[in-house]
């Protein structure tokens, strides 16, 4: 004889396939971007979707990859007084961020959603900032911290 589950096991099912639902892509985008991610996936779960879909958009992006992002700010920004350390990415819904850059603490608004953050170091310095962000779809710089007015 087949034992019949109860409502009990079944309301548990349900409540872990909707958790499952809702918070898996928030996670996901929470391990791909930034630590200092301007949006919190997990307070926001329906970012971490609107971020999945963005990257599948964009899949010949070309700085679909850290490794290829992590390429273009080398060329774009090594020059012997700026040493970029890293690349991370950001998801701005609201196109808008708020960084430690080489002139202080800036607004920047971008016409992108998926952009690489390019910390480094400059000068003598051992302060990382903020010296350039990169477009994940386009590769190509959208902000240069050499170049901004003081």
């Amino acid at each position: 004889m087949v034992r019949r589950r109860s409502w009990l096991f079944w309301a548990f099912i349900a409540v872990a396939l909707a958790g499952t639902v809702i918070y898996l892509p928030a996670e996901l985008a929470r391990r791909a971007t930034a630590a200092d991610e301007p949006v919190s996936f997990l307070a926001r779960p329906a970012e971490g979707w609107r971020f999945l879909l963005a990257v599948a958009e964009n899949g010949n992006a070309a700085a679909g990859s850290p490794s290829q992002a992590r390429t273009l700010a080398l060329r774009a920004f090594d020059d012997g007084t700026v040493r970029p350390a890293a690349v991370e990415l950001f998801w701005l819904p609201d196109r808008h961020v708020r960084l430690s850059t080489m002139q202080g603490r800036r607004d920047l608004t971008t016409n992108s959603r998926l952009v690489w953050n390019v910390t480094g170091r400059v000068g003598a310095s051992n302060r990382l900032v903020s010296v350039g962000l990169i477009d994940f779809a386009s590769g190509k710089v959208i902000y240069d911290g050499r170049l901004a007015e003081r």
